[in-house]
């Protein structure tokens, strides 16, 4: 069985240690990761980049609502 993570985000950098954290202690590593990026200004995509088998999307902001995710 395959398994894909895929990770809304907006300006979530401070919360990647937690998101990492609750990745790793998954029974199952996923893999593949996509982060769907909707223009962060901080670290958000620097550090999903560090993530092993991702893929990032980025989608500018006036084109996606998180709302509808």
């Amino acid at each position: 069985m395959k398994i894909t993570l895929i990770i809304p985000t907006y300006n979530a950098g401070s919360l990647w240690p937690n998101v990492l954290d609750a990745i790793k202690q998954q029974t199952i590593y996923p893999d593949k990761l996509i982060v769907i990026d909707s223009g962060s200004k901080d670290e958000t995509v620097p550090l999903a980049s560090d993530l092993k088998n991702i893929s990032i999307f980025n989608i500018d902001s006036k084109d996606f609502n998180h709302g509808g995710t």
